[in-house]
């Protein structure tokens, strides 16, 4: 759900980059709708990809941590991983101008990726 100043985090762990990006890989129906694994895994309708930031990390990323403070406006939220078990992923989605809403009917399903939270951030 669009929402001003809220980002929606994900974390997760996929074996390759190519596996992170076909996650994320846009797809188009017939009627010319967008849809990805990870908006069919979340139940997200649409995504700007313009208020969108997706990072992998590989040997020469330094640590998921240095990730994290690398997305926009860290500065502003990046406390808030603190209790966050971060080592164990490497791989964030970050959806800006974005509330993410959990629902039971996805907690049913594992997905990839762990929805981390909303939270909010200043530019």
């Amino acid at each position: 759900m669009e929402k001003e100043n809220i980002v929606s985090i994900w974390l997760g762990k996929f074996d390759s980059q190519i596996e992170f990006e076909k996650f994320l890989a846009e797809e188009y129906n017939e009627d010319g709708d967008m849809t990805s694994h990870f908006g069919k895994s979340f139940n997200i309708d649409f995504i700007d990809n313009q208020f969108q930031e997706v990072i992998f990390l590989d040997q020469s990323s330094g640590t998921i941590q240095n990730l994290i403070t690398s997305l926009s406006y860290s500065e502003t939220f990046v406390h808030k991983f603190e209790s966050v078990p971060i080592e164990k992923y490497n791989c964030i989605v970050a959806l800006y101008n974005f509330e993410y809403v959990w629902s039971i009917e996805i907690a049913k399903i594992k997905p990839p990726l762990d929805f981390i939270g909303n939270f909010t951030y200043r530019s």
